[in-house]
């Protein structure tokens, strides 16, 4: 009985210290998250992508979207500020082996994309679109 309790209790310091780290807690149901990783901060896909939001910021902003640079040099906001390390990131383990991904991350925290390559707005926000929370985001937009 001692023994589970202890356990037990392990496992709560666990969970509070990862949600003290992760950065991307405090963005739970209030934001979606497109994370742009790439192995240099230069890469060609990369720029690209930015690109893409650079050239669309009122569409990311209506869908609750935020986006962040993650590079190997740590966690940079939409204006460049480095907002975490690369050790903040819960998935930092898995990015070692890719040259970029682009991952998408609903508001309930899950992700809900992951791509290799170039993410086109338009697949991005159809995506966003089919999501229950945003068509229930639509919905009350629409009755004002």
């Amino acid at each position: 009985m001692r023994r589970s309790i202890w356990t037990i209790t392990a496992i709560i310091a666990c969970m509070e210290m990862n949600a003290q780290s992760n950065f991307l807690e405090p963005f739970r149901w209030e934001k979606r998250i497109l994370l742009l990783y790439a192995a240099q901060a230069h890469d060609e896909q990369l720029l690209l992508q930015w690109d893409q939001y650079a050239g669309a910021v009122a569409e990311y902003s209506n869908r609750d979207l935020r986006v962040f640079r993650v590079s190997q040099a740590g966690i940079l906001d939409e204006q460049g500020n480095r907002v975490a390390s690369l050790q903040d990131f819960p998935y930092y383990q898995s990015l070692s082996d890719k040259d970029f991904e682009v991952i998408l991350i609903g508001k309930d925290g899950g992700i809900k994309l992951i791509k290799n390559n170039l993410l086109p707005n338009t697949e991005l926000f159809a995506i966003i679109d089919r999501m229950p929370m945003r068509m229930e985001e639509m919905r009350r937009q629409n009755r004002k």
